[in-house]
């Protein structure tokens, strides 16, 4: 049974994790690199669509353009992985210091944990948003 010092300890660490992370998901600009794949892929779409160009340089640019789509994934692919790593460094320090690490962790994998990481990700991006904005 978990009392309520761990379970505020607990929740303190989830917000600041979540809260770190957001502010990496606003700084690393994971959405530019969405948008330059998408870009890059209706140019390859329209390219391949038009018969104006030959096929010999569809053969010729159509690789470049995968180059760049493989380039913004893996670069979208690395900033999630660190939103992830910075959030459970936080998390996991906050109930490393309660003395429940393995049941921390644990219960990450519940489906009410993880709505409430999403539900204060979502919460707090609209907010910080919105404040940037006024």
């Amino acid at each position: 049974m978990i009392n309520q010092v761990d379970f505020t300890v607990t929740s303190i660490s989830m917000i600041l994790g979540v809260i770190i992370a957001m502010e990496l998901f606003f700084y690393i600009r994971i959405n530019q690199y969405v948008h330059t794949m998408k870009g890059t892929a209706l140019k390859a779409v329209a390219i391949l669509s038009t018969s104006k160009i030959s096929d010999h340089w569809k053969e010729k640019i159509l690789p470049h353009y995968a180059v760049k789509i493989m380039v913004s994934s893996l670069k979208m692919a690395n900033g999630l992985v660190l939103l992830l790593l910075s959030f459970c460094m936080v998390y996991g320090f906050g109930i490393a210091c309660i003395g429940r690490f393995p049941e921390g962790f644990q219960r990450l994998s519940m489906l009410d944990m993880q709505a409430m990481v999403v539900g204060i990700s979502l919460i707090y991006g609209l907010v910080r948003r919105k404040l940037n904005h006024a």
